[in-house]
């Protein structure tokens, strides 16, 4: 396994997929590389991967190869895309009334949620019942669709 400052690049991999939403199998047919070498990659069943083949990955990721490589950047990668959720949405994803894509996108819309439950880590800036009728008026209007 590749390992590098103690994390494997295949975990790096994995992180950064799946922040970009895509399967296994997505990012084969991008990368043209097999899923079953990805798969393998990020379960740390390969142990010398071809850089050609990062590459490809990479490019795919449309991320440079010193993410999965260099620590530090793999972490300003990490802290620049890791998704604050404020505490008062958490239950609409944990009963299943969003799923995370749908928390992105309100988050997305409403900037200053995510600024204030970063900075407070308590602080709500907007209630539970705030948040529901939010979600009610963004899938009636249609916003919230996969």
């Amino acid at each position: 396994m590749l390992n590098i400052d103690g994390i494997q690049i295949g975990e790096r991999l994995r992180i950064v997929r799946e922040d970009r939403e895509y399967s296994v199998n997505a990012l084969a047919r991008l990368a043209d590389i097999s899923a079953s070498y990805i798969s393998d990659l990020e379960n740390g069943k390969k142990a010398n991967p071809s850089i050609k083949e990062l590459v490809k990955i990479c490019k795919s990721l449309n991320i440079g190869l010193d993410v999965l490589l260099d620590a530090g950047r793999f972490s300003q990668f990490k802290n620049k895309s890791a998704l604050v959720i404020p505490n008062s949405l958490v239950p609409f994803l944990e009963n299943g009334t969003i799923t995370l894509r749908q928390a992105k996108k309100i988050l997305e819309m409403f900037p200053a949620e995510t600024e204030i439950a970063a900075r407070s880590g308590s602080v709500e800036a907007r209630s539970s019942n705030s948040w529901e009728n939010i979600i009610k008026v963004l899938k009636e209007e249609g916003v919230l669709d996969d």
